[in-house]
């Protein structure tokens, strides 16, 4: 009886050292500024070796590696959708985008309506995917060349500038028809893509500038239907 009880007295004290263990251990963790959580410890830096297996999941605001921040998806996003008619003009119109829809933007992209301006974030590389569908028509039939360029412009200081690295923005269409043919309209499409740096407020501001001339338009749609778009994605 004595052995019994002497034993269960032994394992009693062990698990008090044990916890008076942890308990220093919880102690030391905080007065070194690390936190705990449940059942893991995490200090101000925390490095790991090797293989590391996670079966619930991990949230942070970002990963650090030695090129930079990783960062899993797109950061910001947009879809512009314009169905106005863009008339002929030497000079060239702005795509205003006022098909938009609300939920087509992040939150960090906005873009102004009254003024085809697109404003970005001030910091990030972004991937421009733009789109304009236009008419060609020969004038009563007589041969005619038809010019439209789309344009992507991005603020350099301040101002518009277009962009600097080549890109898809002209179509031209030169007809061979002869006097009093009849020939029905026909229908073109520029597509061009660009990649983006922005650096500040100075430079992350972008429009897409429409020029068509000698019979040829973007003609206004309706429904589901567009006549110009731009995809953005910050991949970083």
């Amino acid at each position: 009886m004595f052995k019994k009880h002497f034993l269960i007295t032994l394992l009693f004290a062990g698990a008090c050292l044990r916890a008076a263990d942890i308990v220093g251990e919880d102690a030391e963790f905080k007065s070194s500024g690390c936190k705990k959580f449940k059942n893991l410890n995490v200090c101000n830096a925390l490095n790991v070796g090797g293989n590391e297996t996670v079966t619930g999941s991990v949230t942070a605001a970002s990963f650090a590696t030695p090129l930079g921040t990783l960062v899993s998806g797109f950061r910001n996003y947009a879809v512009l959708t314009n169905q106005a008619a863009i008339a002929e003009s030497v000079s060239g119109e702005t795509v205003l985008w006022g098909a938009t829809a609300a939920g087509d933007l992040s939150a960090d992209i906005s873009v102004d309506t009254s003024t085809g301006a697109i404003t970005l974030p001030t910091s990030g590389t972004f991937f421009i995917e733009y789109s304009v569908r236009l008419d060609r028509y020969p004038p009563n039939g007589d041969p005619g060349t038809s010019l439209a360029i789309a344009q992507l412009q991005q603020t350099i200081a301040g101002t518009s500038t277009d962009i600097s690295q080549p890109a898809i923005t002209n179509n031209l269409d030169v007809d061979e028809i002869t006097s009093g043919q009849t020939v029905p309209a026909s229908e073109r499409q520029i597509t061009g893509y660009a990649l983006i740096q922005v650096t500040s407020a100075a430079n992350n501001v972008l429009d897409l500038v429409v020029t068509v001339t000698n019979n040829a338009s973007v003609p206004a749609t309706s429904g589901t239907d567009a006549n110009a778009q731009m995809l953005i994605l910050q991949i970083n």
